[in-house]
């Protein structure tokens, strides 16, 4: 599980995601066991979600679209169009912009997302 400063950071920043905490839905991602949660020492906790839970919301995003085979291609597809993918050092890094890119239309730019 990522847990370095830039994950934590790219967390933090992804307000969609964070905005999760506030609705029923979060109670399913947490009900695994080893769910990450930090205190930011700003403004709070930030939840820094596992790959599974990143991949569940994709799937739950549009289930007919991304069956297991489709989510694969799909981000193999992400991987191979992303032009900074070596900004992305862990896998949860990657799944995190995936989520963004494919949900939010957002891109991060090493310090905040952004629409793209």
């Amino acid at each position: 599980m990522d847990t370095s400063e830039q994950y934590v950071k790219m967390c933090e920043k992804a307000e969609e995601i964070q905005k999760i905490w506030n609705h029923e839905q979060l109670r399913h991602f947490l009900d695994r066991p080893h769910s990450y949660i930090v205190d930011n020492g700003r403004s709070g906790w930030t939840w820094l979600p596992r790959q599974d839970q990143l991949q569940e919301m994709i799937k739950r995003f549009n289930p007919c679209t991304y069956p297991v085979r489709g989510l694969v291609d799909a981000f193999y597809e992400f991987v191979s169009d992303e032009q900074d993918w070596k900004k992305y050092i862990t896998m949860e890094q990657f799944w995190l912009a995936f989520v963004m890119k494919k949900r939010y239309r957002k891109v991060w730019n090493g310090e905040e997302w952004i629409n793209g």
